[in-house]
């Protein structure tokens, strides 16, 4: 009985294990990007960088987010252009309004300046209901465009 129960924990560290993997490679939003782990570190990492921040918050059980993984890790442009900034997927919704501008859905897209103040005026042109909300590839290069030219500008 013991050994079944030892074998049932030592499965469990195992799948966390995996899971942990499956997310330091970019949990389906593109391995080849150089994802950072936490919102707290692509701070950190933006400011000693000057790069603006690209955050997307999504959910695992989100259907909407599930689409989502395709249209970032199947763009070339994104890819080229997650070089300029400091990418971060998470789970964790940040506490604050200030990354609810219209509301705690997923998934939604922020880009923020070095300083990690959100860039309000970069968002999806052609969202009707939320303006955070990304379902294509080319929205996303659109505003990355955008918001690189903003926090460039500023430098």
């Amino acid at each position: 009985m013991r050994g079944a129960v030892l074998l049932f924990l030592l499965l469990g560290l195992l799948a966390a294990s995996e899971a942990r993997k499956k997310r330091s490679k970019g949990d389906g939003f593109g391995e080849h990007i150089d994802w950072v782990p936490t919102l707290e570190t692509a701070l950190e990492k933006a400011k000693a960088s000057g790069k603006p921040i690209m955050l997307v918050l999504h959910k695992d059980w989100c259907p909407r987010c599930q689409d989502l993984k395709p249209q970032i890790s199947g763009s070339t442009k994104i890819y080229r252009m997650s070089g300029d900034f400091v990418m971060v997927q998470t789970e964790e919704d940040p506490q604050g309004d200030q990354f609810a501008l219209d509301g705690h859905y997923a998934p939604r897209i922020l880009f923020l300046h070095p300083n990690g103040q959100v860039m309000k005026e970069v968002y999806n042109k052609s969202a009707h209901q939320y303006k955070y909300y990304y379902s294509l590839s080319k929205q996303i290069e659109e505003s990355m465009d955008k918001a690189k030219e903003l926090a460039y500008r500023e430098l």
